[in-house]
């Protein structure tokens, strides 16, 4: 149970990377292609960096071999961060630190919900 459960969790941070990471690439095909419409979806980017970096987060947490680490401590970590984040938005002059914030909380909370469906 506990080998199908580190298995199962990794393949949900595999997915996040590579769904992230496929919409990255065809951003930065249509970038250069036409940068000026490539700005005009410029949140699709931010949205998937979002979700890469946290899947990465979640990666690097459930594979430390220390009391921080784990499956637990990384779920844990990003329930914590999606209700940070949903008590106190970011609230920074720049829009696009706000949006990057924004859907980084998102990405916590969707990853939380995303393996407790699979187990």
């Amino acid at each position: 149970r506990a080998a199908r459960r580190v298995k199962s969790f990794m393949d949900t941070v595999d997915h996040f990377v590579r769904y992230a990471q496929d919409d990255l690439d065809t951003i930065t095909n249509n970038f250069a292609e036409n940068p000026f419409y490539a700005f005009e979806w410029g949140d699709k980017a931010v949205e998937a960096s979002a979700r890469r970096d946290v899947a990465l987060i979640m990666r690097q947490i459930a594979e430390r071999q220390d009391e921080h680490g784990g499956i637990d401590n990384a779920l844990k970590h990003a329930a914590e961060q999606a209700l940070r984040g949903a008590r106190w938005p970011s609230r920074s002059t720049s829009m696009m630190s706000n949006a990057a914030a924004q859907y980084k909380v998102a990405a916590f909370a969707e990853f939380v919900a995303s393996f407790d469906t699979e187990n």
